[in-house]
């Protein structure tokens, strides 16, 4: 009679040895899960504000130094830029101009219908600049705020691209007084200012 009953407490012990390691397996990955959201909150991605960069100078040089203009929107001009076959094929164009924060499916289907705006690119573009305005005037930032793989900045803020090429961070602190620059900048240093 003892075996019998050290034979099912035995089966018991090992179905809560088992429930117990199944248990923290599902709290690890929910942990592992809630971190990664959490990280990055729409995802992973890689949509180079340094190659975009590069697209706008090819385009700038094939167009007697004009940057992207004319569209019925600025992100809208901004798509010259994929269907110019500056970011690449169509994909890659379109995964680009998407931004960190909008589903691929959403920037191509607005591509290919002509109808790219601001809730279909996570980037935002100054459009009617040239290579000749003033240098420290920020193009293109990302809206939204995140780094450069798309992770969520520990103090907040923009990665930002400047007519010179150059790109950095501004961090959520300065944020508000960047803006402001940029608005005396672009009131005085573009050429359509000194007009």
């Amino acid at each position: 009679m003892v075996s019998v009953n050290q034979g099912v407490a035995k089966k018991r012990n090992k179905k809560r040895l088992f429930l117990t390691i199944l248990s923290c397996l599902f709290v690890f990955g929910g942990t592992v899960y809630g971190y990664y959201r959490y990280k990055f909150p729409y995802g992973s991605s890689h949509c180079c504000i340094v190659q975009f960069g590069l697209a706008l100078r090819m385009y700038a040089a094939d167009n007697h130094g004009k940057f992207p203009a004319g569209g019925a929107t600025p992100e809208a001009s901004l798509a010259l830029l994929g269907t110019g076959g500056y970011l690449g094929g169509d994909n890659a164009g379109a995964y680009l101009l998407r931004g960190k924060t909008v589903p691929l499916e959403v920037t191509l289907k607005a591509i290919q219908q002509g109808t790219l705006n601001s809730n279909s690119t996570g980037w935002h573009y100054v459009e009617g600049l040239t290579e000749a305005d003033d240098q420290r005037i920020a193009i293109v930032w990302d809206k939204v705020g995140l780094g450069h793989n798309g992770q969520r900045l520990k103090n907040g803020g923009h990665e930002v691209l400047l007519l010179d090429g150059s790109h950095s961070l501004v961090n959520g602190s300065k944020w508000t007084e960047f803006l402001e620059q940029q608005k005396e900048l672009l009131a005085h240093g573009t050429k359509s200012a000194s007009k």
